[in-house]
């Protein structure tokens, strides 16, 4: 009876008799084995369910396992993927390791060295998630202290500003109270704002469901809405659909806005948009000429409430866009030093074949 506690592992070797050894060293081990002799067999299996390890051959006819690694990522970038190499073409398995792969097995495979590989690749696995999921605890626990610090901040303020309209009507100054009244408001909506994005980053995110995003429609309404602060796009991408969550627009506008207000509103941003042929994703860097981001910041601008805008109200900006970013299977990164500008670089993978 198969164990569905034990780790599921996919072998992929067009050698039926290899396959057949390396499935029953790791059936033997207590894995749950699928074994197939082609990397298209491979990634119907993945369709299909998922597999925390890969053992791939590397040279096969037909699809080789370095395709394979890649075709793999895609589909399951979760997964664990190691080679099975001869001597000969050790070059290539580090090769595919810098393509992804954790580690390369030299054949004759023994039994011992593949146990120990398998083994370790999967406890770098469970660490790994163990780390990620340290990660988003440390992250909610931001999210809440900032939340709770907005609100408070923003209630003591209407608080005090309620309490001197008061005295403002206690004193027949009805202009003075309504002054202090409309700004109290001001302050309440502001905290509603708040509550509101939150909500709706949050719900989005849960959605797996991914749209097409057209790049040229994204950046006239980012222009439109930005004037007189312009916004130049170049680059090789710019007319390209991107595969993301439908409220990649929102993302789009905080990290301009962002580029926006640290440059005081004045002048411009270029955004160089430029295809990744091998990984059919596409490359977005927002360029600013703003005042930059300290070293010590750069590894807090995605927490929620973080600004280094000195009084100005903190908010979710640059969390949100991280958020609909790696919602959308996307990533986003800054390269920023003080004084020097900043730039913030998001990949999305191109909603289809697109010449």
């Amino acid at each position: 009876m198969t164990n569905t506690a034990y780790p599921k592992i996919l072998v992929v070797d067009d050698d039926k008799l290899t396959l057949d050894i390396l499935t029953s060293m790791l059936e033997r081990d207590g894995y749950q084995v699928t074994p197939v002799t082609s990397g298209k067999e491979a990634l119907a299996s993945l369709d299909r369910e998922f597999y925390n390890l890969i053992l791939t051959d590397l040279v096969m006819d037909g699809m080789d396992g370095l395709t394979l690694l890649k075709e793999a990522k895609k589909t399951s970038p979760e997964s664990i993927v190691l080679m099975i190499t001869g001597h000969s073409s050790i070059e290539t398995a580090v090769n595919a390791m810098y393509a992804g792969a954790m580690d390369y097995i030299l054949k004759p495979c023994e039994r011992a060295d593949l146990l120990f590989k398998v083994q370790r690749a999967l406890d770098r696995q469970r660490l790994g998630k163990i780390a990620k999921q340290k990660e988003k605890q440390d992250a909610l626990l931001e999210l809440v202290r900032g939340l709770a610090d907005t609100l408070n901040n923003r209630m003591t303020t209407v608080v005090a500003l309620g309490e001197l309209a008061l005295g403002h009507l206690q004193h027949r100054e009805i202009e003075k109270a309504n002054g202090r009244l409309k700004s109290a408001v001001a302050a309440a909506l502001r905290v509603t704002e708040v509550v509101n994005e939150l909500l709706m980053v949050t719900s989005y995110v849960k959605k797996e469901k991914l749209f097409t995003a057209d790049i040229p429609f994204i950046f006239s309404s980012l222009r439109k809405n930005f004037a007189p602060f312009t916004i130049k796009v170049t680059g090789d991408g710019q007319n390209l659909s991107v595969k993301a969550l439908d409220n990649i627009p929102l993302a789009f506008e905080k990290i301009v806005r962002n580029a926006v207000e640290a440059m005081n509103g004045k002048g411009g941003i270029e955004v160089n948009i430029n295809r990744i042929r091998d990984q059919n994703m596409v490359e977005i860097r927002f360029i600013d000429q703003g005042s930059g981001i300290t070293r010590e910041d750069i590894s807090k601008v995605f927490l929620p409430f973080f600004t280094t805008k000195g009084t100005r109200a903190p908010g979710l900006g640059l969390w949100t866009a991280y958020q609909v970013v790696t919602g959308s299977n996307g990533t986003i990164h800054i390269e920023s030093e003080a004084g020097k500008g900043t730039k913030v670089i998001v990949r999305l993978l191109i909603a289809e074949t697109q010449d």
